[in-house]
């Protein structure tokens, strides 16, 4: 059975297709992928032309001509944008009135820094980006339909009904079974110890840090286990983690990066020199301070040209020794968060303080713009908030909700007017401790 067929017939998409064209331009040489990347951007800027009425007006002011476009370095013509920059001209960006997008769906995306953004997302960017991580699944041997296990937080908020079924169906196709990273803790090392042994995945996925902290309690427990891949992505796979899920989990460990904007923008490869750039469907730049610039080529109900989203990344500088010409990524530099540790032992991963503000939408309505999770005391987390005041209720619901994870602790919300970085220059949205 075609899995992937299978999920194009349910969904509607166009993930078959795409992900057939990647696994051939995976080892195109850089002339060859470079041409079909300008491909794409042509059909971008056409589309803008016509329907993004902000990026039109850039067209215009810059003498931009879609069709005698023969270079990708016009993107460089084009402004940065950041998420500020998106949220004051959403409603220019978005293509109201295109044809041919299919059913568009909306992704929530926010992160520590700046008010979420709602983003449409249309049939073939999803297809795309799911294309690129089934791709990504063959980097590391694992079939469509081989049982994984995944570590990630469930929603805050139940989804409704259709959204319910929607993702039921892509585990059961897909053989996944999920876990909510959020309620995972050193007490339930066992029961999660039995579920690989009953469930025998051949890929374990999830939070970067979730995935290393189960591997310290397995290695404590003596646990081991034979997997066939570790999939690691929203925080840094750090060098020094991979021997310690090498040990615990029998296998090699293969970092992911994406954004919610654009999804799917990096993976590693079976050589494990660093991070492939999945350059058929985005373009990639970094600045002067290494921040990532992306432009989504795919995506027409909201088109990305040139979007710095936040994080910063290392070039690698030199191709890859599997032979595929795609930039490559020494490394990430994204968000950095601690896990916090009640004091009953109850674990939390950091991602759950961001989940709570943009699930409820408590983010859009008292327009959230940063925030900071400081444990003082083991008993005592200050959240701080760059917002307009909370609600009595929404203050009321955030604190239960923390002690329903964390057990019997002090939770004290503070409105403030800034949040500094700390001196290396990074934001830490999480910082524990205990």
């Amino acid at each position: 059975m075609n899995r992937i067929r299978l999920i194009d017939w349910l969904s509607r998409k166009r993930v078959w297709p795409y992900y057939r064209t990647y696994a051939q331009t995976q080892w195109n040489e850089r002339r060859e992928l470079d041409q079909f990347r300008l491909q794409k951007l042509r059909r971008l800027l056409r589309h803008c032309e016509r329907y993004v009425p902000f990026y039109r007006a850039v067209m215009r002011d810059r003498g931009i001509v879609p069709d005698r476009v023969d270079s990708l370095d016009v993107v460089g013509r084009f402004p940065v944008l950041d998420k500020a920059t998106v949220r004051k001209n959403y409603e220019l960006l978005v293509a109201a009135g295109a044809p041919g997008l299919g059913t568009v769906r909306y992704s929530n995306t926010g992160g520590m820094t700046g008010e979420p953004l709602r983003v449409p997302k249309d049939v073939a960017a999803r297809s795309s980006a799911q294309a690129a991580m089934f791709r990504f699944y063959d980097w590391m041997s694992v079939g469509v339909g081989d049982p994984k296990l995944v570590l990630w937080g469930t929603p805050i908020v139940r989804p409704d009904r259709a959204k319910r079924i929607r993702d039921e169906l892509f585990r059961r196709i897909t053989n996944t079974h999920q876990v909510d990273a959020f309620r995972i803790n050193q007490a339930v090392v066992p029961a999660l110890a039995e579920l690989l042994r009953r469930h025998r995945p051949v890929l374990l996925s999830g939070y970067c840090l979730s995935i290393y902290e189960l591997a310290r309690w397995f290695a404590d427990a003596g646990e081991r286990f034979t997997l066939g891949a570790v999939s690691t992505t929203v925080e840094p796979l750090f060098a020094e983690y991979r021997p310690l899920l090498r040990e615990v989990f029998g296998c090699e460990a293969f970092d992911q990066y994406g954004c919610g904007e654009v999804e799917a923008i990096a993976m590693e490869c079976a050589t494990h020199e660093g991070l492939h750039v999945t350059e058929e469907r985005v373009i990639f730049e970094l600045d002067d301070d290494r921040n990532v610039i992306v432009t989504d080529l795919d995506n027409l109900a909201f088109p990305f040209i040139r979007y710095r989203n936040g994080d910063q990344a290392e070039p690698a500088g030199r191709p890859c020794g599997c032979g595929r010409a795609s930039m490559l990524l020494s490394r990430i530099l994204g968000r950095i968060g601690d896990v916090i540790e009640g004091p009953s032992g109850k674990h939390v991963h950091p991602e759950l303080f961001t989940h709570l503000l943009n699930e409820t939408r408590i983010s859009y309505r008292t327009r959230r713009r940063k925030y900071q999770v400081v444990q003082e005391r083991p008993d005592r987390l200050v959240w701080r908030l760059v917002a307009e005041p909370l609600s009595a209720e929404d203050r009321a619901w955030l604190i239960g909700k923390v002690r329903s994870y964390l057990g019997d602790v002090q939770v004290e919300i503070e409105r403030v007017g800034d949040i500094p970085p700390a001196r290396s220059g990074k934001f830490q949205y999480v910082i524990g401790r205990s």
